[in-house]
């Protein structure tokens, strides 16, 4: 897929499966996101999932990303969109 690069790194924030039992040990994340904001956004998701890299296309630089909608708690859902909007727009400029 052409990662990592400047964007994406791959993480070790699931190894072990400590913060979520159905994703992979080690999978690839925004570089801008830290161990916090991602241990932070498995929280309010079910299963303790949080937004990752599914696929990237490195000719044009346009990413797949996947995760759970949340478990109800609507406000934080509302920051975590705009969080990954924000972030897609400035990855795609």
């Amino acid at each position: 897929m052409g990662v990592p690069n400047h964007l994406w790194i791959l993480s070790p924030v699931n190894r072990d499966y400590k913060v979520s039992d159905t994703y992979p040990a080690e999978l690839y994340v925004p570089k801008s996101a830290t161990h916090p904001v991602i241990v932070g956004s498995s929280k309010f998701r079910s299963r303790g999932r949080f937004p990752t890299l599914s696929y990237y296309c490195k000719e044009n630089h346009v990413s797949l990303d996947r995760s759970l909608k949340t478990t109800g708690h609507v406000y934080f859902y509302i920051l975590s969109l705009i969080y990954i909007y924000i972030y897609i727009l400035y990855i795609n400029t």
